[in-house]
């Protein structure tokens, strides 16, 4: 279930920009994020751990780092290993170090030159207005962006299909172990994509449904008051379905969406286009396979997650196609 789970991450973001170097940047320094803490996560489960995998994790977690996207979610992550090896009398030298990497590195990142250049800070190409724009309106427009991708953002499916085939799992979920209190809190996460992905999709270009707060590429006004609600609706409900059926789940959710959040400190928030979702694309897939196995109706998750995946793969293949054609 979770290898099939697995291909509804589509690699249609990553051709936007080339795929080697949107994987360096996205997939191989998450890769290293994940395996540089999982050291500590044996230790924490009483496995032994070798002197130079624990180096190794030193090293994983500079490269991870190397792209600052990664360094709040993984600042947080670290210091909630330290805290869980404080509380079960572990010793948190290797968690406290790793915390110090991520630390350094975004110190590093916020002074480099890249970040400080005039030219970069001026250029309004990306996003006009975006230096009047205060620290809060910024993570407003990470937080308000990432839930506007579950729409016609860019004119791609790439986060609309895993984001409807977990809702759709999460309502079956809902639907086995829920009474009618908790039910529409399960319903959320598949009623808004659904609504706000699909139907809009089919609406004239100048209805007041289409225009109520898209914006020019198709995704949410970061600023209209309808796309926050909806934003803090969606997650919200995301969170706490989530968080009732398996906890680390929920947790590893926050993370993903901190990480996509941070990205409205940066004036390519939107000009970097999907690739960012990476982190939240990816737990998305994983919740997918887990929670199937959580299902009693085993066979009607499987064809959710059928559906789901093979949207993504035909989805894919109608670019090549199209792009064959095209060249």
């Amino acid at each position: 279930m979770l290898c099939l789970a697995l291909l509804l991450i589509s690699p249609l973001p990553f051709s936007q920009v080339g795929y080697v170097c949107s994987t360096v940047n996205y997939w191989f320094t998450l890769a290293c994020f994940l395996w540089a803490i999982e050291p500590v996560i044996q230790s924490l489960r009483g496995k032994p751990v070798a002197l130079w995998r624990k180096l190794l994790a030193l090293l994983l977690m500079v490269v991870a780092c190397n792209m600052e996207y990664y360094c709040p979610p993984a600042l947080v992550a670290t210091l909630v290993l330290v805290g869980i090896c404080i509380k079960k009398r572990k010793n948190p030298a290797l968690p406290l170090l790793l915390a110090a990497i991520v630390l350094a590195s975004a110190l590093y990142s916020v002074n480099a030159p890249t970040s400080t250049a005039e030219a970069y800070a001026l250029d309004e190409t990306m996003f006009p207005g975006y230096e009047t724009l205060s620290a809060m309106q910024k993570l407003q427009v990470g937080f308000v962006s990432t839930a506007g991708a579950l729409s016609t953002y860019k004119g791609g499916f790439s986060i609309l299909i895993p984001a409807l085939t977990l809702g759709a799992m999460l309502a079956l979920l809902g639907w086995e172990r829920e009474g009618r209190k908790w039910r529409l809190v399960y319903f959320i996460p598949v009623v808004i994509p659904l609504v706000t992905g699909c139907v809009a999709r089919f609406c004239p270009t100048d209805s007041l449904w289409a225009t109520l707060f898209w914006d020019a590429d198709g995704g949410w006004q970061w600023n209209h008051p309808a796309a926050m609600v909806l934003a803090l609706l969606y997650f919200g409900s995301l969170f706490v379905s989530l968080w009732r059926l398996r906890r680390s789940l929920a947790l590893w959710m926050v993370l993903a969406l901190g990480c996509r959040t941070v990205m409205g400190f940066s004036r390519s928030v939107f000009a970097s286009g999907l690739r960012t979702f990476t982190p939240f694309t990816l737990v998305m897939a994983v919740a997918c396979g887990l929670l199937a196995d959580l299902a009693q109706h085993r066979r009607l998750a499987w064809v959710i997650l059928c559906c789901g995946a093979g949207a993504t793969i035909l989805q894919f293949g109608i670019y090549l196609l199209t792009e064959a054609a095209v060249g």
